[in-house]
Parts: structure tokens; C-alpha cells; sequence
């Protein structure tokens, strides 16, 4: 794995359907992180605490085309938010605020809390082209932590 590289007050815009209209989010990327996946068969795990927002891109160089795809996370009790791209620029996943339930009205989370902070996809995209894939997190709340996990399977 490459060492992750910081970069501080990287703006995201991303726009969040609620419903009843949309609304814009504007995501704060405070810590940018680069891995490399050598091989399929085994998850590889990130975590992180107290971050406003993360992106972790994932380089797929070494993989063989047709291999697929698998994501877990947990965001605990207070609510993150996961997004992943493939290829980078368009979302496959967006999971919305996911954590307790007790948040479900706080401003914070627009669109309210959308499931429990666990979950996972299966069979999330096909490595087909592209050779990388980008995972971003974000939290409304200081203090929040959360962990994810991809797999590939050929």
C-alpha cells in the first residue's frame, strides 16, 4: 500500500435528491489518501476519526479486466456519508447519511438518515477501463469515525 498524502480544504459540491427537492451540499475534503490493491480474494480495510470529509483513491493497475467489486462500511452512531465513483466523476454509490436514527431530524443531515451506519454492496462495479476508483466520506459532526472495506474477487 502507498503512503496517504493530506491535502487540507479541498471543496466538494455534490447534490443531495431528499425527496422533496434538492439540495446542494458543500463537503470539506480534509484528508486524501492513495491505495493500491494488488490482488483480489481478501478485504482491505480504511478507517479514520474526526475528519470532515475523506477521499481514498484506489489504483487498480495490477488487476486483471472482469474482476468485481465489493463494499462494506460502518459509521457507528454518528452519521457519515459514503460515496464511491467508477470510474472517477461517476457515482455508483451513494449511501446518504447512514447511523442512529436519533439524528434523523438534525439539520446536519439534510434528506434525514437514510439506513442503520452498516451496510454493504455486493458486485459494486466490473473493473473494465478505468484503473482506479475513488471512495469519499463525509461526517457533519466533530468526532465522528467510521470503517470500510473492498474487496475484489476475480
Amino acid at each position: 500500500m502507498r503512503p496517504w498524502t493530506a491535502m487540507i480544504a479541498l471543496t466538494v459540491v455534490s447534490i443531495w435528491s431528499a425527496g422533496c427537492g434538492e439540495t446542494e451540499l458543500d463537503h470539506t475534503i480534509d484528508v486524501e489518501r492513495v491505495h493500491t490493491l494488488w490482488e483480489c480474494g481478501q478485504w482491505h480495510t480504511v478507517d479514520a476519526d474526526g475528519h470532515q470529509g475523506t477521499r481514498d483513491v484506489w489504483t487498480l493497475e495490477e488487476l486483471e479486466a472482469g474482476a468485481a467489486f465489493d463494499f462494506r462500511f460502518d459509521a457507528y452512531t454518528l452519521p457519515n456519508r459514503f460515496e464511491i465513483d467508477y470510474p472517477r466523476g461517476t457515482t455508483v454509490v451513494d449511501t446518504g447519511w447512514r447511523g442512529s436514527s436519533w439524528y434523523d431530524e438534525d439539520d446536519d443531515y439534510p434528506g434525514g438518515i437514510s439506513g442503520p451506519g452498516h451496510g454493504d454492496f455486493q458486485n459494486l462495479f466490473e473493473l473494465s477501463g478505468a484503473d482506479e476508483f475513488e471512495v469519499r466520506v463525509f461526517g457533519a459532526a466533530p468526532g465522528t469515525s467510521w470503517t470500510y472495506s473492498v474487496r475484489c474477487r476475480s
